[in-house]
C-alpha cells in the first residue's frame, strides 16, 4: 500500500462529536497524539496499517498539541502520548462510552481489543 493515503481520519474539537458520536455501526479507535513524542512516531506507521487493515472499524486521531484540539484532550484528561480510546458504536444511553487500550501496540492486539468491547457491547 506504499504511496496510498491511509484510511485513518483527523479529528479536531469541531468534528469529534459529530463524527465519533453520530449513530452506526462501527465503533471509533481514536489515537491522542503529539507529533513530537518518540512513542507517537514509532506508533504512526502501525496505526495507519491497523486502519488500512481493519475497515471494521472507524480510525481516528487526535494531535493534542493543535489549538482546534487542545480543549478536546483536556476533556478526555489526555495526561501521556499516546494515548488510545475506544469508543464503541453509540447507543443513545451510552453516549460517550469509552474504553483505553493499555497492552502491546501491534496490529493484532488493537483488533483483538475491538472486536472483544464490540462483542461484549453487543451483548448488553
Amino acid at each position: 500500500m506504499a504511496g496510498m493515503a491511509s484510511a485513518t481520519t483527523e479529528l479536531t474539537r469541531e468534528t469529534f462529536d459529530s463524527t465519533v458520536f453520530s449513530k452506526q455501526e462501527k465503533g471509533w479507535f481514536v489515537k491522542f497524539y503529539a507529533p513530537w513524542c518518540p512513542h507517537c512516531q514509532a506508533l504512526a506507521p502501525i496505526w495507519d496499517q491497523f486502519s488500512d487493515e481493519h475497515p471494521e472499524v472507524n480510525v481516528g486521531a487526535v494531535d493534542c498539541t493543535a489549538e482546534a484540539s487542545k480543549s478536546l484532550c483536556i476533556d478526555y484528561n489526555i495526561s501521556g502520548y499516546p494515548t488510545l480510546l475506544y469508543f464503541p458504536p453509540v447507543a443513545d444511553d451510552a453516549r460517550k462510552k469509552h474504553y483505553e487500550y493499555k497492552k502491546n501496540r501491534n496490529i493484532d492486539g488493537f483488533a483483538d481489543f475491538v472486536q472483544n468491547y464490540d462483542h461484549m457491547w453487543l451483548q448488553q
